[in-house]
């Protein structure tokens, strides 16, 4: 119901909404690589020298992690909310 208010108040559909996600992943991904890039920068100063950066596994982690606690988020969704009700094997927990 308020979907559809939405979509008759501003105009939304989903074509014009996937448009606005991706454009706000483009705009995310490129302030990252902004801010990246100034740090990579290629040395100009005769006294500069190229610097070798490797993280640490801190770093590694709490890169990994974000992506792992959603895959456990989804997995854990799928399997004890009623995703496909209609599908009883597929939700077996609701059969028991």
């Amino acid at each position: 119901m308020h979907a559809q208010r939405i979509t008759a108040v501003f105009g939304f559909t989903p074509v014009l909404a996937m448009i606005a996600i991706i454009l706000g992943v483009v705009g995310v991904c490129l302030n990252r690589w902004v801010m990246v890039l100034q740090v990579m920068a290629v040395p100009v100063m005769s006294f500069d020298t190229w610097a070798l950066y490797i993280p640490s596994w801190q770093e590694v982690a709490t890169t990994i992690l974000p992506f792992a606690y959603g895959v456990i988020l989804i997995a854990l969704s799928y399997r004890y909310l009623p995703i496909f009700p209609q599908e009883q094997e597929l939700n077996p927990a609701k059969a028991e």
